[in-house]
């Protein structure tokens, strides 16, 4: 298989590659622009040649969410343990294969991560939700830059959404007054904690971290 190149500008050239017919029988290609020397963009030709030919010997386009089913079994089994292998394979079904699984494999972008995870957003899935999303993400792309079936981990240059924390509001004096009454009232098993809670200022910290009392 070949590809073609022309020349855009002064030393930037478009080259081309088909990726052959997709299932309605219209026929797909991927261009990129490079800039610099004729030669720079024969090599770049060749190596985008490759890469296709390479693919198609593995079976044709490989979509993201077949990579995904790949990764799971190659690297994901292998290492860790089942309940995590579990938990991968639900953000893979529930969360990425419905956003980008029809997305082929080198064609993803930041771009796609980011709508995704907007999309997931707007859906009510919690940031902190997301961010495992994003780990497993990660860790799908960076399998297959390990492969060679892409250049570039896509998933590095994306930021997962921020985490916002909530504003606490402490209850009035009165109301804990009253939970504490009621509590010794009932001789509720937790009154102790509770009234030491109340009364020390105990919060909830590292483990092993020092309050620096003496």
């Amino acid at each position: 298989m070949k590809g073609t190149m022309r020349k855009r500008q002064k030393n930037v050239w478009e080259v081309t590659v088909s990726l052959g017919k997709d299932e309605q029988g219209i026929r797909r290609r991927k261009s990129e622009t490079v800039c610099g020397t004729k030669a720079k963009a024969q090599k770049h030709l060749r190596q985008m040649v490759e890469k296709v030919e390479r693919t198609r010997l593995r079976g044709g386009v490989v979509l993201f969410g077949d990579w995904l089913h790949t990764w799971h079994r190659q690297d994901v089994q292998p290492r860790l343990r089942v309940k995590t292998q579990e938990r991968y394979a639900d953000i893979i079904e529930q969360q990425l294969i419905p956003h980008l699984g029809n997305i082929p494999l080198d064609e993803l972008t930041p771009r796609h991560i980011e709508d995704a995870y907007q999309h997931l957003l707007t859906d009510g899935l919690h940031p902190r939700t997301i961010r495992l999303v994003h780990c497993v993400l990660l860790g799908a792309c960076k399998y297959a830059v390990r492969r060679e079936n892409v250049d570039r981990n896509v998933a590095a240059l994306v930021a997962p959404p921020a985490m916002t924390k909530r504003e606490v509001i402490p209850p009035e004096i009165k109301t804990v007054r009253q939970l504490l009454d009621l509590a010794a009232a009932e001789a509720h098993p937790l009154f102790p904690f509770l009234f030491v809670l109340t009364y020390t200022g105990m919060r909830k910290g590292r483990p092993g971290a020092s309050n620096g009392a003496t």
